[in-house]
């Protein structure tokens, strides 16, 4: 099971943004992987020599910085391998994570509020937005196909939260 999240609107971000120059772009390779697929005709996952990549969270991020830059925004990224998620950062992570938020002005993640506050607690003082709202649960069948898995669409149940 995981957390379901949906994405807030381009608009809302971009409203929080401020006056930053420098955006790090944070994603989540778990639960917001899986959400963004259930919106996308992406596979979830690639397998490489060099690890297991969540394919729709990095099809969101490359989209939010085409769109940052397009508003003259300097924009960075980072997303760690499956199966790590914001949530479970090892040490290694936090410390990456940690060296990449030095000359940066906000974070934007896109994760559920748990990934949001990981990396604002590792951030220090950094702004961090969340790009994301958990709206429930979800449970899901994949599919593995010639090195990639695939979201079994037919077979995704999403039980939403009662409050928002």
């Amino acid at each position: 099971m995981a957390v379901y999240c949906e994405a807030r609107t381009d608009i809302d971000v971009l409203d929080e943004i401020g006056d930053a120059k420098r955006i790090l772009l944070v994603g989540c390779a778990m639960c917001a992987n899986m959400s963004y697929a259930i919106h996308k005709e992406l596979p979830m996952y690639k397998f490489t020599l060099t690890g297991v990549k969540a394919l729709c969270t990095a099809d969101e991020m490359h989209r939010m910085a085409r769109l940052l830059a397009q508003e003259g925004l300097q924009v960075d990224s980072w997303l760690p391998s499956f199966p790590t998620g914001l949530c479970t950062l090892a040490e290694g992570a936090r410390n990456k994570l940690s060296n990449k938020c030095r000359d940066i002005d906000t974070i934007i993640t896109l994760s559920c509020e748990t990934g949001t506050k990981n990396v604002e607690d590792i951030s220090g003082s950094k702004k961090v937005l969340g790009a994301m709202n958990a709206r429930g649960l979800v449970t899901a069948v994949v599919k593995r196909k010639m090195g990639k898995v695939f979201l079994d669409k037919q077979k995704v149940y999403i039980k939403k939260f009662a409050f928002e």
